[in-house]
């Protein structure tokens, strides 16, 4: 990314897409390269998800602040975005729209190099992608930088062409300094307890409760602001994918690697639905040993899908599994509403012996009017 700033400054303009999980800090990332780059013009596009179908509310954003220099720009061109500001989405097309965009920028960058910035991009509405990702590919030959920060890699759409920039979690030790300026007071076995349980993730990190108690892979809490930012990631997927990841995170930890293995294909469709999942930064394995990418995913991801998706997953697993085993027993007891003491009493059965007994004799009680 310095190296895209720096040739901005040398008169060459580039883009990235920053891209990964919810809360890995592609916010914060954006907020410190616009602060650390004084010498140049910002500009900023925060999309509203409720105007994600208006065409071109993004593009009314980037406009408002430069609109007096719209008037400089040739008759047909200034035409096309005073028509986007004035809400006129029948007239001029998108590309002479693009290309006025790209004009205008060009212009706003004669004085000082231009950075322009897109956070939540999958928010944005159809139209503006188009134009953005349009101006993108051709900021080379001016000092313009675009930085973009979704949720997927940029392997096609609007984004397609834009060099990718992998958000990745934080080093061990890097985490380590975030848990400890996040929660002061934490001595060093809880602060290493909180690295291990939050992934590498930002957000995860400073929502970890404290006191910093032993968490174990299915433990591992989710504060509100993580679980909010999920649950739009996965309404951003299409329904496939979607059921596919909250099928993984429903999966036990122990097991039900065949039955993922198997349910990754979908029914309506010749690829391999781990195929549409494949960019969104939340997956690991193979397709055939598939797994989410970290139990602080896993973990957001079940808290984030719906009481529906989660009974749905249960349900799915518990079918494919054989009857009367453990895992068919823990994912019918998944799927009950209310007190069963049937399935109480058939977890009770499964009990193995160890840490393990804990959860599904937790289950078991829940279910029992005893």
């Amino acid at each position: 990314m310095t190296e895209v700033l720096d040739r901005a400054r040398r008169g060459s303009g580039g883009a990235l897409v920053l891209w990964g999980e919810p809360g890995i800090g592609k916010t914060a990332l954006l907020d410190h390269v616009t602060a650390a780059s004084p010498d140049f013009a910002p500009l900023a596009v925060q999309p509203a998800r409720c105007e994600s179908g208006t065409p071109f509310a993004g593009l009314d954003t980037l406009l408002r602040p430069v609109e007096h220099l719209i008037a400089t720009l040739p008759v047909s061109q200034a035409a096309a975005l005073r028509g986007v500001l004035a809400g006129e989405v029948t007239g001029a097309g998108r590309s002479l729209t693009a290309v006025a965009v790209l004009s205008l920028l060009s212009t706003l960058a004669v004085d000082r190099p231009l950075l322009i910035v897109v956070d939540d991009a999958h928010r944005l509405d159809a139209e503006t992608e188009y134009v953005l990702g349009f101006v993108a590919r051709r900021v080379g030959t001016d000092p313009v930088v675009v930085l973009v920060a979704g949720h997927d890699v940029p392997a096609g759409g609007s984004w397609e062409g834009v060099d990718p920039l992998a958000v990745s979690p934080l080093a061990d030790d890097y985490a380590a300094q975030l848990v400890a300026a996040a929660h002061p007071g934490l001595d060093g076995p809880e602060i290493t307890r909180a690295v291990k349980a939050g992934g590498g993730n930002p957000l995860a990190l400073h929502e970890l409760p404290i006191p910093i108690d032993d968490l174990a892979a299915d433990t591992v809490p989710v504060g509100p602001r993580l679980r909010k930012a999920f649950a739009e990631r996965l309404q951003t997927m299409p329904t496939p994918a979607r059921e596919f990841v909250v099928l993984l995170a429903a999966a036990r930890a122990d097991g039900d690697q065949l039955t993922l293995a198997r349910s990754a294909r979908s029914r309506d469709a010749e690829e391999p639905v781990w195929e549409e999942t494949t960019w969104s930064g939340l997956l690991a394995g193979t397709p055939d040993r598939p797994a989410l990418r970290h139990p602080v995913v896993r973990a957001a991801v079940y808290a984030s899908a719906s009481p529906s998706e989660r009974r749905n997953a249960h349900r799915t697993l518990a079918a494919a599994l054989p009857p009367g085993s453990r895992g068919h027993v823990w994912h019918r007891a998944a799927t009950v509403h209310d007190v069963d003491e049937e399935i109480a009493g058939l977890l009770e059965q499964t009990v193995p012996s160890g840490a393990g007994a804990v959860p599904i004799l937790r289950r078991a009680a829940e279910l029992s009017a005893d």
